[in-house]
Parts: C-alpha cells; structure tokens; sequence
C-alpha cells in the first residue's frame, strides 16, 4: 500500500523526494510507503494555497459554512477509515481517535461553519456567563470552563520574588 506524499491543488499525487516507509508504532510491521516532499513541492502548494486563498475569501459567510459543515460530514462517513489510518500510522488506541479526537474535529467543524455566519464575533453556546469552554481531552467531559469569571482567560505573570501568579477577579493568587 502506498500514500499520496502531497497534496497540492486539489490533487493527491507523489512527492518528489525520497520514498519513506510508514511503519505502524504498535507492531513495528510496515503499512505503506510514501515519497516525501521537497522544497520545490512546498513552494507549488505555498502557491496553490495562496490562490486557493484568494477564492476562499471572496466566498459569502454561507458557502463557507455549507463547505464546513459538508467536510464535517465526510469526516463522519469516513470515521472507519480515518480511524484506520490514524491508529496504523500512529500507534495511538483506536477509542483515543474513534472516541474522542475524530469526533471532536467533526464537531469543531460544525462550530466554525457557525462562527463563518457570525461577522459581528458575537458568542455562541459555547460560550456561558462569560467563561469559555475548551477542550479537556476527556470523552465524557468534552468541554470545562478554562477561564474567571470576568471572560478573560487567566494569564500567569511573576512577581517580584520570581513566583510565578495567577489574575483571578482582580486579584492575584500563587
């Protein structure tokens, strides 16, 4: 089996460099071979993703979204597979991607294909009273409020002594 090495205008096709072997981590068994890219290659998708640029921002707030909220769906139809890749070429468990880190990019999907029709940045669910909610790398606990209660997220600062601080509420806390 082999992979694409680039992906460059809409095209999937070898790189020009040397061909590497993808060796699945958890076996050490080969499952595929790809041909790396070199600097020429990285320089045609600099300018194809500059013209792809071009045509993405001239596009309407909705075509944005519908594309979105279309690749948030291919993602989906694709779970299987995608699982498939990601656990040969990483090693990583199936339930880590299958679980959380596949759906979680579907859904992050679907949030900005909202974000896209929101021009004046107003908030949206998952923002609540003001704290904003980030992923937490838990499946059952997607999401937790990272930042006070004022919406603005924590910034840790020194103090004099060299210990490092956190703001919270106006106040500062070690």
């Amino acid at each position: 089996m082999s992979a694409a090495g680039v992906y460059v205008d809409g095209v999937a096709r070898d790189g020009s460099g040397e061909v590497r072997a993808i060796v699945d981590p958890a076996s050490g068994e080969p499952v595929g071979e790809v041909r790396e890219a070199t600097p020429a290659d990285v320089a045609e998708a600099t300018t194809a993703a500059r013209r792809a640029f071009d045509d993405w921002s001239s596009r309407t707030p909705g075509e944005r979204a519908r594309v979105l909220l279309r690749l948030a769906d291919l993602v989906e139809a694709d779970a299987d597979e995608l699982t498939r890749l990601e656990v040969e070429e990483t090693g990583k468990p199936r339930a880590v991607f299958a679980d959380g880190e596949l759906p979680f990019a579907a859904d992050n999907l679907r949030f900005f294909a909202g974000s896209a029709r929101s021009l004046e940045g107003t908030a949206s669910e998952q923002e609540v009273r003001g704290r904003v909610l980030a992923d937490t790398g838990n499946a059952k606990h997607p999401r937790e409020a990272v930042s006070t209660p004022t919406g603005r997220s924590p910034r840790p600062r020194k103090s004099r002594a060299g210990v490092t601080q956190q703001r919270d509420r106006g106040g500062l806390s070690r």
